[in-house]
């Protein structure tokens, strides 16, 4: 359920928890376990601020915040990119996107393992149903689409909305969370994340991938994203961030909504006809559009597809 009145979700204050100095010790690197995440950014006074620029946000509801993680914990991240199997990267080519993602099922470093802890916890899911009104928030362990992700040069990611349902668990997917890793990156070296009004099909926020930087987007057929020109950053310099997904059980025991993958805008160059097939699929339920393709192949008769 998508809750509209501000006051409906109580701001949860973050203060120390731990008697005696708690920590935990990465790679020789000690971190504070009350320092994870900034507690001055979630007394309720910020929470209440970040409650009202995500709500007044365009071209839709989004949130940039700086600094929310620990830059300790972050540093440790970024290098642990370097620490996987090769073997564990799973890359995307094609004529939407160049990246790479970790498979599902990988194994984590301890930084990355403590981050995905973190943003999973019931806490931290308080703290966004909080500031964006959804309610009964599901945080997701198996990180669908989430997880580490790194562009290299020549890479990017064209405009498109994600996915609407879990892949497992066709939970309804609602947040997305991105924190970028990468110090001192230039508007030179391409990159930022463009977010997109639908229906101009022009840009309206751009966001540099710097580090610490976190964006909060509420995800919905209209939350058109993506950093569609191709990476040129200096040799040995990539684009990483970390990213994970909240979902709601909004549809309960309703197999009429179907699930979809993430949609892409059609290049300048697709034909006009291209461009009003697609503009059709962003518009008909999905049970619709597979009743169709079924007609067309099946020569008029329904069954599977």
């Amino acid at each position: 359920m998508i809750t509209t009145e501000l006051d409906s979700v109580a701001a949860p204050a973050i203060r120390p928890t731990a008697v005696g100095g708690d920590f935990v010790s990465i790679r020789g690197v000690r971190i504070d376990l009350t320092t994870l995440l900034n507690e001055e950014l979630l007394q309720p006074d910020g929470i209440e601020d970040m409650k009202r620029r995500f709500l007044e946000a365009k071209p839709y509801p989004h949130l940039v915040i700086e600094g929310l993680f620990n830059p300790t914990l972050l540093e440790l991240i970024h290098a642990e990119f370097d620490m996987l199997d090769p073997q564990q990267w799973r890359a995307f080519k094609d004529a939407q996107h160049n990246f790479g993602r970790v498979r599902e099922g990988a194994r984590w470093g301890p930084a990355s393992q403590l981050y995905f802890n973190l943003v999973n916890s019931g806490l931290f899911v308080n703290v966004l149903s909080a500031i964006t009104g959804v309610d009964a928030l599901i945080s997701d362990p198996y990180l669908a689409g989430g997880g580490l992700h790194e562009t290299k040069a020549g890479g990017k990611f064209e405009m498109h909305t994600d996915f609407n349902k879990h892949i497992r668990t066709m939970l309804d997917h609602e947040l997305i969370l991105l924190t970028y890793l990468n110090k001192d990156w230039e508007p030179a070296y391409q990159g930022a994340l463009e977010l997109w009004d639908i229906d101009t099909r022009q840009c309206v926020q751009s966001v540099l991938p710097t580090f610490g930087r976190t964006i909060l987007i509420k995800h919905s057929g209209r939350s058109l994203h993506g950093h569609p020109h191709p990476l040129t950053p200096p040799p040995g310099r990539t684009r990483r961030s970390v990213a994970s997904s909240y979902y709601t059980n909004r549809h309960p025991n309703d197999f009429s909504v179907g699930r979809h993958p993430s949609k892409f805008l059609p290049p300048d160059r697709t034909s006009l006809a291209a461009r009003l097939k697609l503009g059709i699929w962003y518009v008909t339920p999905p049970l619709v559009w597979h009743t169709l393709k079924s007609l067309v192949k099946g020569g008029g008769k329904t069954g599977k597809y």
